[in-house]
């Protein structure tokens, strides 16, 4: 410009340009914790950074490629998001396999402005893991009501692919209360592939009758295992004499009930040497007549015993043998001798 006085000036005139848009993720590749088909890795992250010098609105963030089913997003602080320069997101993902061995999949972010970024992810797809109980059924001998029956160890195994966390042990079903975990060496154990670990179970009915019950064992993973229990809860042996009073060559007969079902009883007086042999029913009952002969036959008060077991110990029936004529009414019961087999005792 030239001016009245003859002065001049310069005006630079400059435009401001582009302002250069970008987007960038760190990491730029993702590897997850092999997985067991079936669970989920633990997360991982991943953050988008606005590298540029002007602000970029997040219009997507997508996953791509061959192995995109086999991982997730769980969550996103970038998706409607808008980054300033050098502010970040971020993108929480896992691992979901469904495919035994190597997967991978592309994480896209991309801008409103078409800017993108992306970063690989990778897992390897394992085995599942498989959980057995050894044995799959138990059955308890027959255990009295109110006492505790022997433990039993039941083995539970990893016989899959991967390792497993036993998450919890359980009774199930309408006799769970009429068992007990006598020792739990499985619950929180991680079990390593081909590795297993212990419970012991033990009846404890409360109830007479047969009694079933499911043991329960479940991973981490949603695995799970069963075994089936099962105990015959019977009441306390009883023996008892009908008459309890006889003279020489009367009948008397021995009226077993409570005992263990179809199991041979061996029967001895306390005084003298005749042994006997008793099957007992399904129920545990027996009936055994008895002549009572004159030969040698001990006079006075006696006892018979039932052979001492490892189920019952210390069943025992009073029994008098009395030369007098007198014997109290109540002493015989018609209802406990008909429909029996006679068996004649020995005497020496």
């Amino acid at each position: 410009l030239i001016g009245g006085e003859g002065l001049t000036a310069t005006v630079a005139l400059t435009g401001s340009g582009r302002l250069r848009r970008a987007l960038a993720l760190e990491p730029t590749s993702v590897t997850f914790s092999p997985t067991p088909l079936g669970g989920q890795s633990g997360p991982l992250t991943i953050a988008a950074r606005n590298a540029g010098q002007a602000p970029v609105a997040i219009q997507s963030v997508t996953l791509g490629g061959a192995g995109a089913d086999q991982f997730a997003v769980v969550s996103s602080e970038c998706s409607g998001a808008t980054l300033a320069p050098g502010s970040a997101c971020s993108i929480g993902l896992v691992a979901k396999p469904t495919r035994v061995g190597a997967s991978a999949a592309t994480l896209t972010v991309t801008g409103q402005q078409g800017e993108s970024a992306a970063a690989t992810l990778d897992v390897d797809g394992q085995p599942m893991a498989v959980l057995t109980i050894t044995p799959a059924a138990v059955a308890f001998p027959s255990t009295i009501v109110g006492t505790s029956g022997p433990a039993v160890d039941l083995a539970v195994a990893n016989t899959g692919g991967s390792p497993v966390t036993i998450s919890a042990v359980a009774l199930q079903g309408a006799g769970a209360d009429q068992f007990t975990v006598a020792a739990d060496g499985c619950t929180t154990i991680v079990l390593a592939v081909g590795a297993s670990c212990t419970v012991s179970l033990a009846p404890v009915p409360t109830r007479a009758g047969q009694q079933t019950a499911v043991f329960l064992v479940t991973g981490d993973g949603g695995q799970s295992a069963s075994a089936t229990l099962d105990v015959l809860a019977g009441i306390a042996p009883t023996l008892r004499m009908n008459p309890a009073v006889v003279r020489p060559g009367d009948v008397t007969v021995a009226v077993g009930a409570g005992f263990p079902p179809n199991r041979d009883v061996a029967l001895s007086f306390s005084r003298g040497t005749n042994t006997y042999k008793v099957t007992t029913d399904a129920t545990g009952a027996f009936r055994l007549t008895i002549v009572m002969l004159r030969n040698g036959l001990p006079i006075g008060g006696m006892q018979l015993i039932a052979a001492d077991q490892t189920d019952f110990t210390g069943v025992r029936a009073p029994l008098l043998v009395d030369q007098a004529s007198f014997q109290p009414s109540a002493s015989r019961d018609a209802a406990f001798t008909n429909g029996v087999t006679t068996m004649f005792a020995r005497h020496g």
